[in-house]
């Protein structure tokens, strides 16, 4: 049985489909299985996370076909991994998988496996926390000797797994911000530190905060883990570093759109969890906040210490009493039913406020499905909106 990595085949939410097919003895599996199957041989580079790995997975493609290395990408990426052509003996495929789909590739053993971050997600699909970590953790199932793991140090799931990764005999890379860390990539101050292989030295270091596409904390640690992983395919310092220079970022990820009479509108409908909304909050100042839509998660405290950096927050959709009852009295709120309505009053504000470079952001905090398809639908609405906003200076850029 093959099913879509959205319906459930594990309790509590087994969908009736599954739950006969397991009374009889019937296999579940989804797309990715039977790629990995029918070339057990491909060099796979997988990552996973809860926030990040779209990007990611955009950047690694990216420098290497920068560096005119065969590659493809697919999975949860958007592209479905069945539609790509056979990969080669010296050829790459890049590979962004969700949970959902790690539960169900029995066979994966991939070239580079990657693990970004763990944060509370998915929770009522996975049953508690450990369910989801035991997903993700599946990523580097049937590893040997001669692959990689890369694993992010800068939360506390990903470091308990780490403990377990480096006995077995896949060497095991680390990125973070510990300057301690002795086997990886060290981020520190808007620089990365290569430490992959000692003696270390001071001499392989890139300026981040250098690189457009790559704004904020979270973007660095995208950075770092691709060029690990691209240090793990023996790649040379130079194409990797014009490789990140020349990225442009990826659609509904802390995206900007435009710049309208000195105002920045950022699309990053991508954020539909609580995690990923603080790092874009983290990322900017003079803040006009848009978000709302279906809620995941039970809790907005994650967000509390980057409200320093938010003037106003305008919340609309299903979540917006909810999250104008949370934030209350902890920042200026307003609730709309629609996202335009929202991002018309938050233009007004910031172009009143006299805020030096004022940043409309949509960083939503919630899944879409109460007024729009996907979160694809949601980042085009505003996009949409944004351009059609008056202004006497415009440069548009996506």
């Amino acid at each position: 049985l093959l099913l879509s990595p959205g319906i459930a085949h594990l309790p509590p939410l087994a969908h009736q489909a599954a739950i006969l097919a397991a009374a009889h003895k019937v296999e579940i599996i989804c797309d990715v299985e039977l790629f990995v199957r029918q070339f057990p041989s491909a060099k796979l580079l997988a990552i996973t996370g809860t926030n990040g790995k779209s990007t990611a997975s955009a950047l690694l493609y990216h420098v290497l076909k920068t560096a005119k290395k065969k590659v493809q990408i697919g999975g949860n990426f958007g592209i479905p991994i069945l539609t790509l052509q056979p990969p080669t003996e010296d050829s790459y495929v890049v590979v962004e998988l969700s949970s959902y789909q790690l539960e169900r590739i029995p066979s994966l053993k991939a070239h580079i496996a990657i693990l970004m971050n763990i944060a509370p997600d998915h929770l009522a699909r996975h049953g508690n926390m450990a369910g989801y970590v035991n997903a993700k953790a599946h990523i580097f199932a049937h590893q040997n000797a001669d692959d990689f793991a890369i694993v992010g140090m800068d939360d506390p799931h990903t470091k308990h797994l780490f403990q377990s990764l480096s006995k077995r005999p896949t060497p095991c890379l680390t990125v973070g911000r510990d300057p301690t860390l002795t086997h990886g990539v060290i981020i520190e101050k808007g620089r990365l530190l290569d430490r992959i292989n000692p003696p270390y030295g001071e001499n392989t270091t890139l300026a981040l905060d250098e690189m457009p596409a790559l704004v904020g904390a979270h973007n660095h640690q995208n950075a770092a883990i691709v060029y690990a992983a691209c240090k793990c395919l023996g790649m040379a310092q130079k194409p990797i570093e014009q490789g990140l220079k020349d990225f442009t970022g990826l659609a509904h990820r802390q995206q900007k759109i435009a710049i309208l009479d000195g105002i920045s509108f950022v699309n990053d409908s991508k954020a539909t969890n609580v995690d990923a909304t603080a790092r874009a909050l983290a990322s900017y100042r003079s803040i006009y906040w848009l978000a709302g839509g279906q809620e995941k998660e039970n809790t907005y405290e994650p967000l509390d210490k980057m409200l320093v950096n938010v003037k106003k927050a305008y919340f609309f959709g299903h979540a917006k009493s909810n999250m104008a009852r949370y934030f209350h009295g902890k920042i200026p709120t307003m609730c709309f039913e629609r996202l335009e309505q929202a991002l018309a009053m938050a233009t007004e504000d910031a172009k009143a406020s006299g805020d030096k470079d004022p940043v409309v952001l949509l960083s939503p905090a919630c899944a879409s499905w109460d007024q729009y398809e996907n979160f694809e639908a949601r980042g085009t609405a505003f996009t949409k909106q944004v351009k059609l906003l008056p202004s006497q200076q415009r440069q548009i850029l996506a």
